[in-house]
């Protein structure tokens, strides 16, 4: 996401779609980590971040300035 503005997602349907399924990608693997290590780091949000797999549930939820935010950390 260097190089990339926040609005750049209302514009590029591609770049939306790419950002999307990375953050699916990453849901999935924290849903691999074990629940030991999850309770050791209280301060990640798990349920949100797994929940982000969900593709359909991205769709209707989508927040496009926390898109980006979390997109440009990836």
């Amino acid at each position: 996401m260097r190089d990339k503005k926040r609005t750049d997602l209302d514009t590029d349907r591609a770049l939306g779609l790419a950002t999307l399924r990375c953050l699916e990608i990453v849901g999935e693997a924290a849903s691999h980590i074990p629940e030991s290590l999850r309770q050791q780091h209280p301060q990640i949000p798990w349920p949100q971040i797994i929940g982000t797999r969900n593709r359909n549930e991205l769709y209707r939820a989508v927040d496009r300035p926390a898109l980006f935010m979390y997109g440009s950390c990836v």
